[in-house]
């Protein structure tokens, strides 16, 4: 949550001083948030809207990630939510470590 506070305090700052064509030319204006802020404080939705919109943002950024990720044929996965152990989890990291340094 204090993330999201985060980013709209920044959006909103940018907004009042009316800094939109800086703020549209900022890199942080392309991260998922930003730019769903902006046009709210824009008017062109409410807050409903905003969470709808931010969120969806946020799936397709996690989509697009694990996409990316599948495209490592040999990389090693661990479910942080999962049920594995972590002592399991730090011994299979470990000998991933070791098999790469030839150990």
């Amino acid at each position: 949550m204090r993330a999201v506070c985060g980013v709209f305090r920044v959006a909103e700052r940018c907004f009042s001083l009316g800094s939109i064509l800086a703020a549209a030319a900022m890199s942080s204006m392309r991260a998922v948030g930003y730019r769903q802020v902006w046009e709210y404080l824009e008017g062109r939705y409410d807050k409903e809207a905003l969470r709808e919109k931010a969120l969806a943002a946020t799936r397709q950024l996690a989509k697009r990630q694990l996409t990316w990720l599948r495209s490592f044929p040999d990389l090693l996965r661990l479910d942080a939510g999962g049920a594995q152990d972590p002592a399991v989890a730090l011994h299979l990291l470990l000998d991933e470590g070791r098999q790469l340094l030839g150990r």
